[in-house]
């Protein structure tokens, strides 16, 4: 049975436009869903605690980190995303996106600022793929904003679009694997809005 305050959020989220998802396995044809158990606040904290493993990085990712670094700490999520929009299309999604805004906001990484990184797979045009990956990022940096009270400066949120993939593209459950967003940890924020401000000139 879905809570109240479940209910309550689904009604808020949708109806300021910032919910979430990918396709649902309702009807024929459509994608399948890659579904894990939930990952908890707490282990969101856990993880983006501490720096992450080399093995969990894409070789792609992992080739433009000079040899003195090692990967930053990052958890990554399968939350489900309507087809071509930022809205959430399951309860799962949505209780995936709390425990993260929960993490987010607490003590516990108060003095940390975390990357929203939006990745699609590559079904469509790269173009589109890009901007939706980037829309998609920005709702949920939005939504931790407005409901979690995270100060928007610790926040950065970015669309990869399918240049990242963590998965092969040739069959649709690599292709889900591919429609994710990562949490991670920006060790140095002075660099990211250094890109930032040179993108906007």
């Amino acid at each position: 049975m879905i809570r109240w305050p479940t209910i309550l959020l689904l009604f808020v989220i949708a109806s300021a436009g910032w919910v979430w998802a990918e396709e649902t396995a309702k009807t024929a044809g459509q994608k399948p869903e890659v579904r894990a158990d939930l990952i908890t606040s707490d282990q969101f904290i856990d993880a983006l605690r501490i720096k992450g493993p080399a093995g969990e990085y894409p070789k792609a990712k992992l080739q433009a980190l000079p040899n003195t670094e090692t990967p930053q700490a990052q958890v990554t999520i399968n939350i489900l995303f309507k087809s071509g929009s930022t809205e959430l299309a399951d309860d799962f999604s949505v209780r995936q996106v709390q425990e993260a805004g929960q993490a987010l906001s607490s003590d516990a990484l108060a003095g940390y600022y975390f990357e929203i990184a939006g990745h699609t797979d590559n079904v469509g045009s790269e173009e589109k793929n890009l901007r939706l990956s980037q829309e998609r990022a920005e709702a949920i940096k939005q939504f931790f904003i407005n409901y979690y009270g995270i100060s928007p400066e610790r926040l950065f949120a970015r669309g990869y679009g399918e240049s990242i993939p963590m998965a092969t593209n040739d069959t649709d459950e690599n292709r889900a694997k591919n429609r994710r967003v990562v949490f991670i940890r920006i060790d140095k924020p002075e660099m990211m809005i250094k890109e930032i401000e040179k993108k906007m000139e």
